[in-house]
Order: C-alpha cells, then sequence, then structure tokens
C-alpha cells in the first residue's frame, strides 16, 4: 500500500530577506530505509504583506461558488502597484482592486471566487500575483479548499448476492 505524509518547512522570514534557499534531507525508516532530499527556494521581502497569507476556503458545497479575500499591504516606491493576478485553475476566478494608497503605501483587496463548476476533491493552487515592480515582479499566494459533493452514499458499497431478473433485493 503506498504510504503518505506531510512535510512543513518555513522560511525564517524575521531574520532573512531576499533569495534564500535550504535542502531538507527527509530520512524514511520503514518499511525500507531510505533518504529523499529536496531543495527549496524562495524569496523573503518585507515590503509586500499578505492577510492572511494565503486563501484557504475550507469545505465548499459542490454547484455552490464561494468568495474569499486577502488583503495586501505595501510600503516602498510610490509608484508600485498590482497589475494583475492570474489562476492556473479555469473554475478559480482572482480579482484585485486598490483600496487606499499613500505616502509610499498602497493597499490592494485580492477577492477569489471558486465557480460552481469546480469538481469535487481537495485543491490547491498558487495565484500569481503579478506587479509593476522589475526586481520581483510576480509574487504567489497560496489558495486550497475542498469541494464537497452535495450527495453522499453509505454504505459506499453494497453486495447482494445473486439476483434473478425481475426479484427484489433490500441491503441494511
Amino acid at each position: 500500500l503506498p504510504i503518505s505524509g506531510t512535510l512543513l518547512a518555513r522560511f525564517n522570514t524575521g531574520t532573512f530577506r531576499g533569495k534564500r534557499g535550504a535542502t531538507l534531507t527527509v530520512v524514511i525508516d520503514r518499511p525500507r530505509f531510505s533518504e529523499v532530499r529536496l531543495r527549496v527556494d524562495g524569496y523573503i521581502r518585507s515590503d509586500m504583506v499578505f492577510d492572511p497569507g494565503a486563501i484557504e476556503f475550507g469545505a465548499i458545497e459542490q454547484a455552490q461558488a464561494a468568495t474569499s479575500v486577502s488583503e495586501v499591504s505595501y510600503a516602498g516606491r510610490r509608484d508600485w502597484k498590482i497589475v494583475d493576478v492570474r489562476s492556473n485553475l479555469p473554475w478559480l476566478a482572482p480579482q484585485f482592486a486598490e483600496v487606499s494608497r499613500g505616502n509610499g503605501r498602497a493597499n490592494y483587496e485580492i477577492s477569489v471566487t471558486v465557480g460552481e463548476e469546480a469538481p469535487i476533491g481537495f485543491f490547491q493552487d498558487e495565484l500569481v500575483v503579478q506587479t509593476n515592480d522589475r526586481g520581483m515582479p510576480t509574487v504567489p499566494l497560496r489558495v486550497n479548499g475542498e469541494v464537497k459533493s452535495a450527495l453522499t452514499i453509505s454504505p459506499q458499497a453494497i453486495a447482494l448476492g445473486k439476483v434473478k431478473r425481475s426479484e427484489e433485493h433490500t441491503s441494511e
């Protein structure tokens, strides 16, 4: 049987700025000993902050549109702006709007709508926030959630045994 798990790695954003990277070594001891090296790279910036830092929808009912929001605060260049926000998923629709600007600060709101046509199951994507910053023009914003089926069947499988044509059977 396949074994799965989760690994959470965090950058120390309070200490470092700019481009950073690290190699993580994951040691697996069962069923057989193995090592895997994972390379993680990122760019830590202090001039742009998402609040919250990711858009987390939680559970969404199938065929029901849902919208969530993240606020973006920027401090730096007076002419800085968000020029586009894109998604890789056709049923995930981001929009953005400038909320305020002044004294080298800009505030935006990014809203994301999960469309009615979203497939059932877990999803995770990164929106691409495109800015006019020449040094770091694109910034990722994580989006995740789960689309739940409006219909659930329990038990998922039933066994009726041999059934003859035109014969009724019930399962309890």
